[in-house]
């Protein structure tokens, strides 16, 4: 039988419309601000839930959480962002009925311990996905996690969680090699913390320590020279410059994701680099770099198939580099040019030859007329009263 989702928010919403919203056939529900008095009624009419989201429902508590799972063994998926009542308590009540559960996200979940985390990874050998993020999560939490030394686990989240360091980063990489999506944002990683992660977990495809500012180009040598089927990389805010680039350029040629905003040491030399031998860059932002001209100029002769672009704050961009994308990279639909240099030359020129182009960012971009500001990209007309 076709499984049935159902989505309850303000009202009975289905995705079928003859679909019956009280059939215990439903396996999805998902409902914001609920209580434990709603988490009963879906316990008894939905026995068969696999995906479950009640995030903000900061009513429920354990009691709700643990009434649900006993009557919904068949859990898979649950998630439980913002919900600062739900405690250790109902993570191990949710552990003993779901042996089953792959994809647990308790982010911004405040009263969480690494109780509840030992005890959910000990009991459900499937999970593949955590998210952690804004927890109170110290090094602690991280070794509850990894104790159990889940085999299957792939995407750990643990950006915003600012106690986390390199040794946490160790025990996660010693214990899970399987891990494809690694998640540092926000934590007290540095280069020690990333080589840890590069030597243990060569399948890595997605990894971001945004804003680890003790992150420079040894931690990322490390992990391009061990993690060389990356697809997505997130470095903003760290120490990146030139000479990390050039071993991303080198190794990553699967590549399709670059988020560099606000690596000030990055030049025109490092973009050079990057783009000879990333020539899958899809999305690309190099906000708050030092790229010019020149460095656009070599993005536009490498990355055709470039859809996504971040410029803001780059104030020595300017028509010239605009045009140059125009030309060559027709597949962007996405171009951030705020704080730039640019005019309406530059711009006009981009809308012109880039078609697929529907988002188009000129805040504080003085030399953009109003009137070009305010073009509609759906229909490439100005707006009433911009003419």
């Amino acid at each position: 039988m076709q499984a049935q989702h159902h989505v309850l928010k303000s009202g009975f919403v289905s995705k079928k419309k003859d679909m019956n919203p009280f059939s215990p056939n439903i396996t999805s529900w998902v409902v914001e601000y609920a209580d434990n008095t709603m988490m009963g009624i879906a316990s008894r009419r939905y026995p068969n839930l696999k995906f479950v989201d009640i995030s903000k429902s900061r009513k429920v508590n354990d009691k709700g959480l643990i009434m649900l799972a006993r009557a919904c063994k068949n859990l898979e998926k649950v998630v439980l962002n913002d919900c600062d009542n739900v405690t250790s308590a109902g993570i191990i009540g949710l552990a003993k009925s779901c042996r089953n559960l792959q994809v647990l996200s308790i982010v911004d979940c405040s009263s969480i311990s690494s109780l509840g985390i030992g005890s959910l990874m000990a009991k459900c050998v499937n999970v593949t996905s955590i998210r952690l993020s804004g927890v109170l999560v110290t090094n602690m939490e991280v070794a509850a996690l990894a104790s159990s030394r889940p085999r299957k686990l792939e995407v750990v989240d643990l950006s915003n969680c600012w106690q986390v360091d390199d040794d946490g980063a160790f025990t996660l990489a010693s214990a899970c090699p399987s891990l494809k999506h690694v998640d540092f944002r926000g934590t007290r990683l540095t280069d020690t913390g990333v080589v840890h992660i590069a030597s243990g977990c060569s399948d890595l495809r997605i990894f971001d320590a945004s804003r680890c500012n003790q992150v420079s180009d040894v931690g990322i040598k490390a992990l391009v020279h061990h993690c060389s089927n990356l697809t997505q990389l997130s470095l903003k805010h760290t120490n990146l410059s030139n000479e990390g680039l050039t071993h991303i350029g080198r190794k990553c040629a699967t590549l399709h994701t670059l988020i560099i905003e606000g690596c000030s040491l990055v030049t025109d030399a490092g973009i050079k680099a990057l783009v000879s031998g990333c020539l899958k860059l899809a999305t690309l932002d190099l906000s708050e770099t030092k790229v010019t001209n020149k460095g656009l100029e070599y993005i536009a002769r490498k990355c055709s198939e470039l859809t996504s672009l971040g410029l803001c704050k780059c104030s020595k961009v300017s028509d010239d580099g605009v045009k140059a994308l125009a030309l060559k990279c027709s597949k962007l639909h996405s171009v951030d040019l705020s704080s730039t240099s640019v005019t309406d030359f530059g711009v006009d020129a981009l809308i012109s030859k880039c078609v697929n182009l529907i988002s188009l960012k000129l805040d504080k971009c003085e030399n953009v007329s109003d009137k070009m500001k305010w073009i509609n990209l759906a229909t490439r007309k100005f707006r009433v009263g911009c003419a």
